[in-house]
């Protein structure tokens, strides 16, 4: 799961002019004033990674369940299901599976891993990216979100099936990558909302857009086993299709997105996005606030590393672990090689983030 264009220069071009504009906007001088970070920590490194048949984990964002101080972690290990429990130090504390498949897929993929993880009555359900390689062409990929369900604590899920797609239809002939992201959520009163890039043509995107259904629809829809129906939002409503609709870009300045999370922040009363973008010397951390989850901006650097850093999760200290209070772990990968060698010598690392 890593965008790669090969003929869009135009696009390139333009998220390139947009990061240099956010840059001017939100100085790293903001992070001084504003945040602190810890040094980076290693948890885990890729010797201990590969001992654990954790080849390509996270491949993604990692789903969080918390006991107590116990923790249940599931991530996406080539395309499939992994489930490991620890402690927030050590995430891999016990294995319980690293290899297993979405049970009754409505639709052929050939990937489909998860991923976040919200609990809802009995029912553990987790949002999962999926793929499409035309050609079997895996670097040249189609992804959406879908949404499976367990009812036994994540030992097994079941496919609800595809909840959202990019607004640009699958063209075979184009080489592009269309990445969607690794569905982050909030819920909100009564409504679930899913966050991701909606690739609109090869040379456009809005890199941070959203599509909501109501916990109603998707209780209803898991006792019925059929699909629940996410709308994406368009010019201030939700009316449009998860599945092909038009979406709005919510950041201003639409800044290249690589991939992201979302948590709520009880000291600053916000939400948060903790997201990578492309900078000179590799990738790198950044963070913005939203009050309504509609107007997002300015983005603070938090990183500043030789590398590539990917593939952020929020862990918060509240029983919630996508909430905290003003305290936030930042999970991510990091390795010197990158893109699809990443693998080879990707750790997992954290930081702590202060606001």
């Amino acid at each position: 799961m890593f965008l790669m264009k090969f003929n869009v220069l135009k696009a390139v071009a333009v998220m390139t002019i947009s990061g240099i504009v956010l840059m001017i906007v939100s100085p790293f001088l903001l992070k001084a004033v504003m945040i602190q970070v810890t040094q980076p920590e290693v948890l885990l490194n890729a010797e201990q990674r590969l001992a654990l048949n954790l080849h390509t984990w996270p491949d993604g964002n990692i789903g969080i369940v918390k006991n107590n101080e116990q923790f249940t972690f599931f991530g996406t290990n080539g395309g499939l299901l992994s489930k490991t429990s620890g402690t927030i130090a050590n995430p891999t504390q016990q294995i319980h599976y690293t290899s297993r498949t979405i049970q009754g897929l409505k639709e052929t993929y050939n990937y489909a891993g998860g991923g976040p993880t919200f609990e809802i009555n009995d029912y553990l359900f987790m949002l999962y990216h999926a793929e499409y390689h035309p050609n079997n062409h895996f670097q040249q990929f189609y992804s959406t979100i879908g949404i499976a369900y367990s009812t036994n604590e994540g030992e097994e899920f079941f496919d609800l099936g595809k909840i959202i797609q990019s607004t640009y239809v699958l063209n075979e002939s184009d080489e592009i990558a269309v990445e969607m992201g690794g569905a982050p959520f909030v819920i909100k009163e009564d409504y679930i909302y899913v966050f991701f890039r909606d690739i609109i043509n090869p040379f456009q995107q809005n890199n941070l857009a959203v599509a909501r259904c109501s916990i109603e629809e998707l209780m209803n829809a898991v006792l019925a086993n059929q699909t629940p129906v996410f709308n994406k939002y368009f010019q201030n409503r939700f009316l449009e299709s998860g599945l092909g609709g038009r979406s709005t870009q919510l950041e201003f300045f639409n800044g290249n997105i690589r991939w992201f999370d979302i948590g709520f922040d009880t000291k600053k009363n916000q939400y948060m996005a903790v997201l990578v973008d492309d900078t000179i010397n590799g990738q790198n951390l950044y963070v913005m606030f939203s009050y309504d989850l509609f107007s997002w901006g300015p983005r603070i650097n938090l990183t500043w590393r030789d590398g590539e850093t990917f593939y952020p999760t929020l862990i918060g200290y509240h029983d919630n672990p996508k909430e905290s209070d003003g305290r936030w772990w930042v999970y991510f990968t990091h390795s010197q090689l990158g893109a699809w060698s990443r693998w080879e010598d990707a750790t997992l690392e954290r930081v702590l983030m202060t606001l």
